[in-house]
């Protein structure tokens, strides 16, 4: 009887763990690509990086501060993964861009590109190539996650 129960006992383990390993491959598989990418944007990060990133679209991607649409730029979303951060704001005056750092913009220079433009549903072949292209060194998981947000995720946010 001992025997017995020592079978019943791992098949019922063995039950378990098979169980347990289906639920977290249903889980893996239905992860969105951005789950582990840090999204929040506080105000402290703001206030800390805000400055950097004006002089830097105003100066260095030739966005000029002046006009009767000039004003402060806005940041909208940061992405982290690692050092990495993807950085969207609106220039007010320019369209909405994604600026990509090495490090956080207050940091220093470590500003890699900027992606600029409309986004349609289908096109995360050729966002994909852009990246591989302009944004070297850049986390796989960073670069799923805003290929996911600008072709997906943003696509159902829009009327």
């Amino acid at each position: 009887m001992l025997n017995g129960t020592k079978i019943t006992i791992r098949r019922w383990a063995g039950a378990c763990l098979a169980g347990a390993a289906a639920g977290l491959a249903t889980l893996s598989a239905s992860a969105l690509p951005c789950d582990r990418i840090d999204r929040s944007l506080t105000d402290a990060w703001k206030a800390q990086n805000l400055s950097a990133i004006t002089r830097h679209v105003r100066r260095d991607l030739g966005v000029a501060g002046t006009g009767t649409n000039a004003g402060p730029i806005e940041i909208q979303a940061l992405f982290r993964s690692g050092i990495w951060a993807i950085v969207r704001v609106d220039p007010r005056i320019a369209d909405e861009t994604w600026l990509f750092y090495r490090k956080a913009p207050h940091e220093g220079r470590d500003f890699v590109a900027a992606f600029t433009g409309e986004v349609k549903a289908g096109e995360g072949a050729a966002v994909r190539k852009w990246l591989r292209k302009n944004v070297l060194g850049l986390p796989r998981e960073l670069g799923s996650c805003f290929v996911w947000h600008v072709t997906v995720e943003r696509q159902r946010a829009k009327p």
